[in-house]
């Protein structure tokens, strides 16, 4: 299990939540370019030993996330402390919704988010784990 916790501390950024758990408010993202992404639960899967859920703090993921389009970036709030952050590789806007991904460390991510309602749904990929999750976000000022 260390392999496994070294491989979430180092994609917490990029990891938010799921499985069953209340969703916090979400709001409507129309034209934000900044918005905060709260979790609820996550789950993890590897091949040896299957999917587990709990909370975000189990694997030392970020409560809130700070999504920064207009800079590309990914990152925790500066209240958590955590100073991390990761590089938005793509982006689109389709109306409806809104697809963000990337790569990074010998992962993949990808986040799809309902524009009108805020609610998403986000994923992280690498060798022999995933980590799902859903959320809520509402716009924020990136700075904060």
């Amino acid at each position: 299990h260390t392999k496994m916790t070294r491989w979430i501390l180092t994609t917490a950024i990029v990891i938010l939540a799921l499985a069953g758990g209340t969703f916090a408010t979400a709001d409507d993202l129309e034209g934000a370019q900044a918005f905060l992404c709260a979790p609820s639960h996550a789950t993890v899967c590897t091949p040896a030993d299957g999917c587990e859920s709990g909370p975000l703090w189990k694997w030392d993921i970020p409560t809130f996330i700070i999504v920064d389009l207009a800079n590309e970036m990914l990152g925790t709030t500066k209240a958590s402390g955590l100073e991390r952050s990761t590089p938005i590789q793509k982006f689109d806007r389709d109306g409806e919704q809104i697809f963000i991904q990337g790569t990074e460390l010998g992962r993949a991510y990808s986040f799809v988010i309902d524009e009108d309602a805020g609610f998403a749904s986000f994923a992280v990929v690498m060798t022999n784990m995933t980590i799902t999750a859903f959320g809520a976000c509402t716009p924020a000022d990136p700075a904060e």
